[in-house]
């Protein structure tokens, strides 16, 4: 039975000399057959004439590696069954590959590329459905033939495309994304973790088999971040603590970890109105920052005694949460035109931080309605799906902005993740609110921790915005 190599390629591909699969510099290969996810095995059948009567792919179940004798067995009785050659004399071939990219599989297309995963009506073959093999053109081979160059099809498709690429990748990064599914975690029990010096890599991404690393991941290198994480060194930058709050993006940097925020004024629907001192207020809320900042929350009572011009509280309460009302000419409060429709505005943190890390960010509406008596209650939320009753609601309208607690309709967290910034600074959280009640009084209380480092900071500005 003749080979499918000419004399020339089996010089090349065919050698007495031992292949050494272990060694470092042969690491890529992934090892001996049986190593690799993507092993398989390509079964050919001829006849006595050795007329090749068909090509398959055996399953995985009818070969096995025998340790004994040092080899693969295959069950060729079974395979050759399964393929419905139940009696005569046959010649078998076997090749054992290992798929790098596509596959031995046939897929439909549409006329740009994209694959069909539709029911496929036989009367558009070949007009505006077509059928593919799963694999790459050889476009051309060197006149040494050690070297091919392969063209894609026109297959739209991610893996294909990305399979294609990796072809040529000198190195393949595999990723632990750290959740349920994806982690890399030292061997032994919760004691024996603390000494153990064995890494056990669980459900890579990229590869099927988990809980194991690859032959081809030999001579690799292995990147844990934030290890053994003992300090930070940071290096000086130019804002200071003056200019907390001052800024349209988060600080990164420096010794300074500050919660802030300001009133985005290009985002939403609103429109301004001058307060009582005849003035837009400040979307910055910089006087009330330089008032309240320092403030230890839960113990505001033994200030306010004593500093109380231009914060007017409701009851005998001297907290943050207690205030009803801000002086305009004291803090310049920001007031919105209650119109048509209801004022939409966007909070957003310019907070400084230390490290461009992951930030959980909690923000929480306070604040009271002015009744048409001159009487002050706390605000309300308005339900979901009602189109009357309550003062404000916090809603989310794409990924970017705070989520709604399920817990308390007040309150909305959101997460940003580290390094997402430019150089020294990010774009910040943000909490979107609508209002549909006049005369509110609206506070915002803002939480940020960066839980890498333990820090925490919270501001809480009361009743700096008002709907009139």
């Amino acid at each position: 039975m003749s080979s499918r190599l000419n004399e020339k390629d089996r010089e090349i591909l065919i050698g007495n000399e031992p292949f050494n699969y272990n060694s470092v510099e042969n690491s890529y290969f992934g090892g001996y057959f049986g190593n690799d996810s993507e092993d398989y095995v390509e079964v050919m059948i001829y006849d006595t004439n050795d007329n090749l009567l068909e090509t398959s792919v055996a399953d995985s179940e009818d070969y096995y590696y025998d340790s004994e004798k040092g080899g693969v067995k295959l069950k060729t009785g079974t395979i050759l069954r399964k393929l419905g050659y139940d009696r005569g004399r046959f010649k078998v071939t076997y090749n054992f590959l290992r798929k790098l990219a596509g596959s031995y599989q046939t897929v439909v297309t549409d006329q740009s590329g994209n694959i069909f995963n539709g029911d496929v009506d036989v009367n558009q073959i070949d007009k505006t459905l077509f059928i593919k093999e799963d694999k790459y053109i050889t476009h051309q081979i060197s006149p040494s033939r050690n070297e091919i160059r392969l063209v894609t099809q026109n297959i739209r498709d991610e893996k294909y495309i990305r399979d294609f690429y990796r072809l040529a990748a000198r190195n393949k990064k595999v990723t632990a994304d750290a959740s349920s599914f994806s982690n890399i975690e030292f061997v032994g029990t919760a004691e024996e973790k603390l000494n153990s010096t064995q890494i056990r890599f669980i459900s890579p991404a990229g590869f099927e088999d988990s809980g194991q690393f690859e032959q081809s991941m030999v001579g690799g290198t292995i990147s844990i971040p934030n290890f053994f994480l003992v300090d930070r060194i940071f290096p000086p930058v130019i804002p200071t603590a003056d200019e907390v709050g001052l800024g349209t993006t988060e600080v990164v940097g420096g010794d300074i970890f500050q919660a802030s925020f300001f009133l985005d004024e290009n985002a939403g629907v609103k429109e301004f109105k001058k307060n009582s001192s005849n003035k837009f207020g400040d979307v910055n809320f910089s006087p009330a920052f330089t008032r309240f900042k320092d403030l230890t929350l839960g113990q505001e009572s033994q200030t306010f005694q004593q500093w109380d011009d231009g914060v007017d509280f409701e009851g005998s309460g001297r907290t943050l949460d207690d205030v009803r009302n801000l002086s305009d000419s004291k803090f310049n409060c920001v007031y919105l035109k209650r119109n048509d429709p209801n004022p939409v505005i966007d909070i957003v943190s310019n907070s400084f931080l230390r490290a461009d890390t992951a930030t959980l960010y909690t923000w929480e509406v306070t604040g009271f309605d002015k009744d048409k008596n001159g009487g002050f209650k706390r605000i309300q939320p308005r339900p979901d799906g009602e189109d009357e009753g309550g003062d404000f609601r916090i809603i989310t309208p794409s990924d970017e902005y705070a989520t709604r607690s399920s817990q308390s309709p007040f309150i909305a967290t959101q997460t940003i993740n580290g390094e997402t910034g430019n150089g020294n600074t990010r774009s910040g959280a943000r909490l979107r609110l609508e209002f549909f009640s006049k005369d509110c009084h609206i506070g915002i209380k803002l939480t940020i921790r960066d839980n890498t480092a333990n820090d925490e900071s919270t501001i809480h500005l009361p009743t700096i915005i008002e709907t009139h």
